[in-house]
């Protein structure tokens, strides 16, 4: 099978592959870093199971304390592509003066497709995730809090 070449998504004298490794790696940091969630929950919900000994006085926390930092990495992603688009503008100006010849191509948007493509897709990427992720973890809180009222 063929690859597909990704030279034309990145500008002029840049390497393709490591701007999709970055945006990967910086991606699966994040989702590294949001797995705290669902471990804060389990242990909430085994805090009032096992410590508080099923009591009245049995409750969870609520999920918005219980997550409150578990996605802000998934922001902090979108935040590193938009600088990301920045420098691929960026390197154009630099060294042999790329935007000279990207102005004379007969596509006019051929600087902007090779500047944003990627950083877009990594802010896409990171936001879907933040929200699948996010939704997913409510669905476990949700479990373990029905869970806590039937006990």
């Amino acid at each position: 099978m063929k690859k597909p070449d990704l030279s034309k998504l990145v500008p002029l004298g840049a390497q393709p592959r490591k701007q999709l490794a970055a945006i990967f790696g910086a991606i699966i940091i994040a989702f590294i870093w949001s797995l705290r969630v669902p471990f804060t929950i389990v242990r909430e919900y085994h805090r009032c199971t096992k410590d508080l000994k099923i009591g009245i006085n049995a409750v969870m926390a609520g999920y918005s304390y219980l997550s409150a930092d578990g996605l802000y990495g998934f922001y902090i992603v979108a935040g590193l592509m938009a600088l990301l688009a920045v420098w691929n503008y960026a390197s154009h100006f630099i060294g042999s003066r790329a935007d000279y010849l990207m102005r004379r191509l007969p596509a006019r948007l051929e600087l902007h497709r090779r500047c944003l493509t990627l950083p877009f897709v990594g802010i896409a990427l990171s936001l879907i995730l933040s929200v699948v992720l996010d939704l997913a973890y409510r669905a476990i809180y949700t479990s373990l809090l029905n869970k806590l009222s039937l006990i």
